[in-house]
């Protein structure tokens, strides 16, 4: 499941806008004496003034002031143009980093991760449930067993087999190689011919004993008295059975050197197992013989401590044990997977946070540097318009030094530089950005919390579920069959007590 995608979008947000760069604005400053130097002021206004140039009732600006003042006003225009380059450019910038309907996703994202966290919990909670029930029906029917038994002790079956199996292995293959010479005469194959012969010949006696040993003898410990009668008839029909398998073995190995014929061998220890049984006619076949049977009464040993000496009562406990060990693998494996959960979603959080307040942060220099590139302008157009008194001033000097009537009447009003609309100084809202980024701030550090609340109860609640499958043994123990709908009532009291 993907958990606070929304937080994780507006992580991904931020992360994928570029910081601003620092923009560098130089406006370019007017020089007064090239202005003066280009338009050769004092010589235009001293002959224009010899002139008595401009008349004395004139009220307009002369051509020469014009050309100061298309001079000045063409440098203000292409510092406007520079101003209101990087004034977009950092009025993007603001609107970039104030996205209110990101920032709206993220107030609402750290109730929806907790819904989804707690979804996770209780898929978790309702899985350790079903395999709790599973030991709580094992579990009873175990103490079951134990009741109808008359057992009070607890289950006595090897951890492993490995040991038992091994034994097994051995027997056949140190009986199958002391018969494999005498079985590769009579065959047409060989010795792989013998081998396979007495691996079979040496299989079926370890095995008959191994199984007669793991079930019919464990069922005459059984309280079933039918179980028991036919337990021990198998038990007792073993060893003549496993004798005669071992004789009728010793003589056809000694057949064997009477006749390679392997057929003719086989008949003629039919003959002497029925006339004379105890006949054997080799040393070597009497000492295998004793082989036989030994290994066969290992295998039978070997079979009856492959389990519990109670007939059942070993696989029941097993049976329980391996529910038990799948409820504790899974409910490990859930916190585990629960605490991975938590731990990216508090990095992730944590991210979020600096990311806001480095937002925050970078707001609130590209507004300052905003509000600085427009004072920088105003400051700008000032000495713009100073400047270009200073120059009208050279110009009206020169000519009214020059001459001979009366100056014009506005030769003494200062030039009033028409002043471009800077725009609106605000842009974007200030006071609700950092409202927005402050509560998102405290939404996140809440969600963290959240998630860590979360974790925790799902730990307590989990904890509550192992308390309940113990309580639950407890009162099969005690002889209290509480139904499944009994236990559903009390884990949900004790869930909601949390």
């Amino acid at each position: 499941m993907d958990f606070f995608r929304p937080i994780r979008i507006f992580l991904g947000w931020l992360k994928g806008r570029r910081l601003y760069r620092p923009i560098t604005v130089r406006f370019e400053q007017p020089d007064p004496q090239k202005i003066r130097r280009e338009l050769d002021l004092k010589n235009e206004g001293a002959r224009r003034g010899k002139e008595n140039l401009p008349a004395s009732d004139e009220t307009r600006l002369d051509e020469v002031e014009q050309k100061i003042i298309s001079t000045l006003e063409a440098l203000k225009n292409q510092s406007y143009e520079t101003y209101i380059e990087n004034r977009g450019a950092y009025a993007a910038t603001l609107r970039s980093m104030v996205s209110r309907p990101l920032q709206a996703r993220v107030l609402t994202a750290p109730a929806d991760a907790r819904s989804e966290f707690d979804k996770a919990i209780r898929e978790g909670r309702d899985e350790l449930h079903s395999i709790q029930n599973l030991v709580i029906d094992v579990s009873k029917e175990f103490e079951a067993f134990r009741k109808k038994n008359h057992i009070d002790r607890t289950p006595d079956y090897p951890d492993s087999r490995f040991f038992y199996w091994g034994v097994i292995a051995l027997l056949v293959l140190v009986e199958a190689g002391a018969n494999t010479f005498f079985f590769a005469q009579g065959s047409d194959f060989g010795i792989v011919g013998g081998f396979v012969l007495a691996v079979l010949a040496a299989a079926a006696n370890v095995l008959f004993g191994l199984f007669v040993g793991y079930q019919p003898f464990r069922w005459t410990r059984s309280r079933n008295w039918s179980l028991k009668l036919f337990g021990c008839a198998l038990t007792i029909l073993y060893i003549p059975l496993m004798f005669v398998l071992n004789l009728g073995v010793a003589h056809y190995r000694t057949a064997l050197t009477l006749s390679t014929d392997s057929s003719v061998a086989f008949q003629l220890a039919i003959q002497q197992l029925w006339r004379t049984p105890f006949q054997i006619g080799s040393f070597e076949s009497l000492m295998l013989l004793i082989v036989g049977i030994f290994f066969s009464l290992i295998a039978f040993a070997d079979g009856y401590h492959l389990d519990d000496p109670y007939p059942g009562y070993g696989r029941l406990a097993r049976r329980r044990e391996a529910y038990s060990e799948q409820f504790r693998d899974a409910k490990a494996d859930l916190v585990d997977s629960l605490k991975d959960l938590k731990d990216t979603m508090l990095q992730e959080v944590e991210e979020n946070s600096t990311m806001v307040e480095r937002r925050r942060m970078d707001f609130r220099e590209v507004r300052e540097k905003l509000e600085s590139l427009q004072k920088q302008f105003k400051q700008h157009l000032d000495h713009v318009e100073q400047v270009g008194n200073e120059v009208l001033k050279t110009y009206r000097e020169a000519d009214q030094n020059a001459r001979t009537t009366p100056r014009p009447a506005y030769f003494t009003d200062p030039w009033m530089m028409l002043r471009p609309d800077m725009g609106d100084a605000t842009i974007v809202d200030t006071d609700a950005f950092e409202k927005e980024s402050e509560l998102t701030v405290k939404v996140l550090a809440s969600a963290g919390e959240d998630i860590i609340r979360s974790f925790e109860d799902a730990l307590r609640s989990f904890e509550t579920i192992q308390e309940l499958t113990r309580d639950k043994a407890e009162s099969v123990q005690a002889g209290r069959d509480l139904s499944s709908d009994e236990f559903g009532s009390v884990s949900t009291v004790k869930v909601n007590a949390q």
